[in-house]
């Protein structure tokens, strides 16, 4: 995957855990829905990043590795204080990336958190611009 195509990949968030709400982020985008339940959040949330800890470096890795890297970021996020929700990407080659929505990590922190999770980029957002894929590490040949 190259960074267009990262950028062109669809997030998907769901806040309740159940697909019975979905809202979907793309890099470059608003989502005046999303920022509207951000803002009922109590405390409201103004920062936002997609993240995952799936495929470090965009390496492949198989089913048991995942659920272990899964189980490291949501225990790092803890740690940190962060609330999340499930989220997911989904490639424009058809491709599912299971992330979380997490509150409040900011345009600073994103990328050095990634770093440490060996992520190649995230999706950010702050209250009232677009969408930002943001670069953290070397991208894949």
């Amino acid at each position: 995957m190259s960074p267009d195509a990262g950028g062109a990949t669809r997030y998907v968030v769901d806040p309740l855990g159940d697909a019975s709400v979905l809202f979907v982020l793309r890099a470059g985008e608003r989502s005046p829905d999303l920022e509207l339940l951000l803002d009922a959040c109590r405390p409201p949330t103004v920062d936002w990043t997609v993240i995952t800890a799936l495929s470090p470096w965009s390496a492949r890795w198989s089913a048991l590795a995942k659920a272990g890297a899964r189980r490291r970021l949501q225990r790092r996020l803890r740690e940190l204080g962060y609330r999340t929700w499930k989220a997911w990407g989904e490639g424009p080659d058809g491709s599912r990336k299971e992330s979380l929505f997490v509150h409040g990590l900011d345009v600073a922190a994103a990328p050095w958190l990634a770093r440490e999770l060996e992520q190649v980029s995230v999706l950010r957002g702050r209250r009232g611009e677009p969408a930002e894929l943001v670069l953290c590490g070397p991208w894949p040949e």
